[in-house]
């Protein structure tokens, strides 16, 4: 119980780090194709900019989950 609650926890705090890096890569990327507002952001509606970032957070987050629970199976 224990080792599955760490491991949540661990998935839990790398997604949040995912989820900053990629909000970081996806404004960069959609300033580059839509242009830049005078504070640097990129020229795209925000709310679009986070419903994707987020998207690609919780694939990460399932990726990351199943993966782990493949290779520790793989172990025992």
């Amino acid at each position: 119980m224990f080792s599955k609650l760490t491991k949540i926890v661990i998935d839990v705090i790398l997604s949040f780090v995912f989820f900053i890096v990629m909000s970081i890569i996806v404004n960069a990327v959609a300033a580059a194709l839509f242009g830049k507002k005078p504070n640097g952001d990129a020229n795209v509606n925000g709310h679009v900019l986070l419903i994707i970032t987020t998207v690609i957070a919780l694939g990460f987050a399932y990726w990351f989950y199943k993966y782990v629970s493949i290779k520790k199976k793989e172990t025992k």
